[in-house]
């Protein structure tokens, strides 16, 4: 990004989703109300695993990798409405079913 890296820029939108949650909670956009915040994932040609905990502490919702698959992309993008698709793919530290290079969800669904 030309002006902030994606760490940075993530960082300053959660600050400002922090900062004005009374007028965001108002929204009648559901996704905003129901999980405090706007989705946001980590879209990079090499992104470690070895990574994971810099983007979960940087308040990344999730990750994809490049070159974008973009089928993956709407059943990532389905996990913000279906909790259960959001279930399905929540990263799982060294889980056999899941594979980094797929992409997936770092934040599990509100309860």
């Amino acid at each position: 990004m030309p002006v902030l890296d994606g760490v940075s820029a993530t960082k300053r939108i959660r600050e400002e989703e922090r900062r004005q949650w009374p007028t965001l909670s108002t929204l009648p956009r559901t996704h905003i109300r129901n999980h405090n915040r706007v989705p946001i994932f980590a879209v990079s040609a090499s992104l470690p695993e070895s990574r994971v905990e810099e983007i979960i502490g940087a308040q990344f919702d999730g990750w994809i990798l490049k070159p974008i698959n973009f089928r993956r992309v709407n059943e990532l993008v389905g996990g913000i409405w279906d909790y259960d698709q959001r279930r399905r793919e929540l990263y799982i530290p060294d889980s056999r079913k899941k594979h980094w290079e797929r992409g997936g969800w770092l934040v599990p669904p509100p309860e």
